[in-house]
C-alpha cells in the first residue's frame, strides 16, 4: 500500500482500527428494539434484531459478487458474536481476502474499497500478497499505533464486562460458544454457504427466521453508530444463509444469532424439545413416509399462507413457485409448511428484491449443494427436496426430533433443523389452518 507518513499514517491506522459496530451499537439497538417492539413476542423482536444487525454488517462490505458478500457477512457476524465483540474495517478486509478464487476484478473492487475507507491505495499485487498472509493466518502489514493497541485492549475489557453484565441481568450464567453462523463460512465459500438468505435465530434452542420489516429499526439504529457508518441498504438476502444468529443471549435479548452448539454450563433445558401442534385439518392420504402424522400432508389455508409469504417479501408467494411447492407437498405427503420452512432456512424465503431472486427460486432448497451450482426449475428442485426428506424420514428414533433426524444428511450444519423447526412452528402460529371443508392446499 502507498502508506502515508507521519500524521497521515496515524489517521489511516485509526481508520482501520475504528470500531464501526460494537457493544455501544448493540446496546443502542437493543434499547431501540425494546422501545419500539416491547409489546411483541420475544421471537419476533429477536428476528427484527437479527435482521437489523445483518443489514448493518452487509452495508459495510465491498461491492463484490453477492455470494462473496454473503460469505463474508456470515463470517463477520460470527466474529462479532463469538470472538471479537466488535468489528473494524481491518476485519472486513481480512475476511474478504480470506475468500478463495478471488479474480482480478475482485482485487480491483477491494483496492477501491481500501482507498475509500482509508484514503490510501493498495494495488492488486499488494492485495494478493495480503490474501496469502491472511490465508496463512499471518497479520496484515497494517501497523497499529501504541495508543490504538492500548485502546483496543481497553475496548476488549469493556466488551467482556458489557457481555458479562448483560448476561447477569438477563439471568444467563454464561454465553455459549457458537460454532457456526448460518452454515459457517470460513475461507473459501463451501457448499453450506448456499444458505445465503437466512439469519436464523436461536432462542436457547429453537430458531426463528427474521421477518424483513426491520428497515425502520435498522435505520433508526444508526444513531448508535459513529457518523457515516450506516446506510439502510436494500440488500438481502440472497439470501442465509444464507442462511445463518448472534449471541444475543449475551447481549441481554436472550437470543443466539447463530446455531448454538450447546447451552451454557449451568443452564437447564429439557433433554428434547416436545412437538406441539395445533389442531389441524384432515390429512390427505398419499405417499408413505416416516414422518409423524402432524408433519404429513395437511390441507392449509392457501390464501393466508400466500399472504404470509408476501409479508416476508418472498418470491415463493408468486407462481409458479407457490403452487408447485403446494402440489409437491401433496404428492409426497408432506405438510406444505415443511417445504416452505426448508426454503426459509436455506434461502430466507428468497427475497424479491434480490437480483438473483428468480434463479434462487428455481432451487430454494439448495438441492445438490446450492442454487448456483444446480439451477433447475421449481418442479424439479421441490421434488428432489421432497424425495430427500421422505428418504431421510424413515427409522427415526423416538428420542430425536424428526427435523433433527432429517438434518443428519440434508445439511452439514448440525443445527439446521432448529431453524426449520422454528420457522415451521411460526407458520403454525401465524397462519390459520383451512377448515376441514375447505381443502385448500
Amino acid at each position: 500500500m502507498n502508506a502515508p507518513n507521519g500524521k497521515d499514517a496515524t489517521t489511516a491506522n485509526a481508520v482501520w482500527e475504528r470500531e464501526w459496530i460494537g457493544p455501544a451499537a448493540i446496546g443502542g439497538l437493543k434499547q431501540l428494539l425494546t422501545h419500539k417492539l416491547g409489546d411483541r413476542d420475544v421471537r419476533e423482536r429477536a428476528a427484527v434484531f437479527a435482521d437489523a444487525l445483518h443489514r448493518m454488517v452487509q452495508s459495510r462490505l465491498p461491492a463484490l459478487a453477492e455470494s462473496q458478500r454473503v460469505a463474508v457477512r456470515i463470517r463477520l457476524v460470527k466474529l462479532l458474536c463469538t470472538e471479537k465483540g466488535a468489528l473494524t474495517d481491518r476485519d472486513v478486509l481480512e475476511e474478504c481476502l480470506r475468500l478463495q478464487l478471488l479474480r482480478e476484478e475482485d482485487f480491483a473492487v477491494l483496492s477501491e474499497w481500501v482507498q475509500a475507507r482509508t484514503g490510501t491505495r493498495a494495488g492488486t499485487d499488494e492485495l494478493r500478497h495480503w490474501a496469502e498472509l491472511v490465508r496463512s493466518n499471518k497479520p496484515l502489514p497494517i501497523a497499529m499505533t501504541d495508543a490504538a493497541v492500548a485502546a483496543s485492549a481497553m475496548r476488549s475489557d469493556t466488551r467482556e464486562a458489557h457481555r458479562q453484565g448483560l448476561g447477569t441481568r438477563s439471568g444467563v450464567a454464561s454465553v455459549p460458544a457458537l460454532s457456526q453462523h448460518i452454515s459457517g463460512v470460513d475461507g473459501e465459500v463451501p457448499a453450506e454457504a448456499r444458505q445465503t438468505a437466512k439469519a436464523h435465530l436461536s432462542l436457547a434452542g429453537p430458531q426463528v427466521q427474521p421477518s424483513y420489516a426491520a428497515d425502520s429499526l435498522a435505520a433508526a439504529s444508526a444513531e448508535a453508530l459513529p457518523p457515516g457508518t450506516w446506510t439502510a441498504p436494500s440488500w438481502f438476502r440472497p439470501a442465509a444463509a444464507a442462511g445463518l444468529l448472534l449471541a444475543l443471549l449475551g447481549f441481554g435479548i436472550g437470543v443466539l444469532l447463530s446455531h448454538a452448539q450447546h447451552l451454557a454450563e449451568g443452564q437447564t433445558q429439557s433433554a428434547q424439545p416436545v412437538l406441539v401442534f395445533q389442531p389441524s385439518a384432515p390429512a390427505s392420504p398419499h405417499m408413505e413416509n416416516g414422518l409423524p402424522r402432524p408433519l404429513q400432508h395437511r390441507y392449509v389455508n392457501r390464501e393466508q399462507l400466500q399472504l404470509w409469504l408476501a409479508r416476508k417479501n418472498s418470491k415463493l408467494a408468486e407462481d409458479p413457485y407457490y403452487t408447485t411447492m403446494l402440489n409437491t407437498a401433496k404428492e409426497y405427503n408432506l405438510h406444505p409448511y415443511l417445504l416452505f420452512a426448508v426454503a426459509g432456512q436455506e434461502n430466507g424465503y428468497v427475497q424479491t428484491d434480490n437480483p438473483n431472486a428468480e434463479k434462487i427460486a428455481n432451487n430454494p432448497f439448495n438441492v445438490y449443494h446450492s442454487w448456483w451450482e444446480y439451477n433447475t426449475d421449481i418442479t424439479d428442485s421441490s421434488r428432489i427436496a421432497a424425495k430427500t426428506i421422505v428418504r431421510l424420514s424413515w427409522d427415526q428414533p423416538e428420542d430425536i426430533h424428526p427435523f433433527q433426524w432429517i438434518n443428519r444428511e440434508y445439511a452439514e450444519d448440525q443445527n439446521w433443523w432448529k431453524g426449520v423447526k422454528a420457522i415451521f412452528e411460526q407458520m403454525e402460529r401465524d397462519i390459520p389452518l383451512a377448515p376441514p371443508s375447505d381443502k385448500g392446499g
